[in-house]
């Protein structure tokens, strides 16, 4: 084959590459996660966006959902 040659070249290129490699040592803490489901709500526009802009007020920015749920479970019944 023509390319035979070259295919062994690409390998043993790649296999120096991963040997010099190394995982850091550093332990990664384990994150807990919550048992969480799917939801799903009709809101009005204006409502939508109003939630979006509370979201990002407070640190929110990527995650209206989880805004929502924090502020839900900081309610006392």
């Amino acid at each position: 084959m023509a390319f035979e040659p070259k295919n062994q070249n690409i390998r043993k290129a790649l296999g120096e590459l991963q040997e010099g490699r190394s995982l850091p040592k550093t332990p990664i803490p384990k994150r807990k996660e919550r048992a969480l489901i799917t939801a799903s709500y009709t809101l009005e526009p204006e409502n939508k966006e109003k939630l979006i802009r509370l979201a990002e007020a407070h640190g929110y920015k990527k995650s209206v959902s989880a805004f929502l749920n924090d502020w839900i479970a900081s309610v006392e019944e």
